[in-house]
């Protein structure tokens, strides 16, 4: 009989420590970072939508793999003018 109880209280303390986590834990703020305001609107409208002016935004190429994506869009387009005249022939 005693071993009844024990379990019987030892269910019941688990189930009142879950419910007291879960409680804990919808009234803790939130641990992600809020997002940072991206845009600050102009005040003006464009077709009935508010315009954002947005931060600028860097851009750092490598000049090699530049070069060689122009190779490759070279190569493409001699490819397709090679395919054209063949199938014009």
């Amino acid at each position: 009989m005693q071993t009844k109880t024990i379990r019987r209280l030892v269910a019941a303390s688990f189930a009142v420590i879950a419910v007291a986590a879960v409680t804990a834990a919808s009234f803790a703020p939130s641990l992600a970072p809020k997002p940072a305001v991206v845009g600050v609107a102009t005040g003006e409208f464009v077709d009935g939508v508010a315009v954002y002016r947005l931060p600028s935004v860097n851009v750092t190429v490598s000049r090699s793999a530049e070069l060689a994506r122009i190779a490759r869009e070279d190569a493409l387009a001699m490819s397709g003018q090679a395919a054209q005249v063949a199938t014009a022939k």
